[in-house]
């Protein structure tokens, strides 16, 4: 028995020196430090900037969609909200609408004058339509643990082209929108 337990400490001493350098170990390439700022400017009718909250994304599994998301922060002059759906699992690339598989989902409100995207009235037949690209170029779980409705963190631009809804007489007009949440 004293014979067994020697031979199973040899081994574990020898096992535990197996590797062992006088070289330091290898570094630990650094966590990529991506933005979680997110800008916008609008040209035309109306001009200016806004601070955003960084992009998000929601992959619905059962449709295989992705719903990417931007808001405003209170309390400024320029408010917008975009809500962009897709057609297909979240990926990097470039995706413009409004087509059958990209809704843009835009809006910039200022002074109660509204600039859409996309915008339908039944009741007046009011039907506009702008553009929107979105690109994203890198995505990152947040590890929500959602396993039906996964988020993701994202980085890239959307840059869109928006029609007013019911501007004032004489001073309504487009506004083209860029939001930057790259990297």
């Amino acid at each position: 028995m004293k014979r067994t337990q020697a031979i199973t400490l040899l081994g574990v001493t020898l096992l535990s020196g197996c590797g062992e350098s006088d070289k330091p170990p290898p570094e630990n390439p650094p966590d990529v430090q991506r933005s979680t700022r997110c800008t916008m400017t609008v040209t035309g009718a109306v001009e200016g900037t806004a601070e955003c909250t960084r992009g998000s994304l929601v992959h619905a599994k059962r449709s295989n969609s992705f719903k990417f998301f931007l808001d405003s922060l209170e309390g400024q002059a320029l408010q917008f909200g975009v809500a962009a759906l897709v057609l297909q699992p979240p990926q990097p690339g470039t995706f413009s609408g409004p087509t059958d598989s990209v809704s843009c989902g835009i809006l910039v409100v200022q002074d109660g004058r509204r600039w859409y995207s996309e915008y339908d009235d039944r009741e007046t037949g009011v039907s506009l339509r702008g553009s929107c690209t979105l690109t994203l170029t890198a995505i990152e779980p947040m590890n929500d643990g959602s396993v039906d409705f996964p988020s993701y963190w994202a980085w890239g631009t959307v840059r869109a082209h928006l029609l007013e809804v019911d501007g004032p007489e004489g001073e309504s007009g487009p506004v083209d929108v860029v939001f930057d949440f790259s990297e």
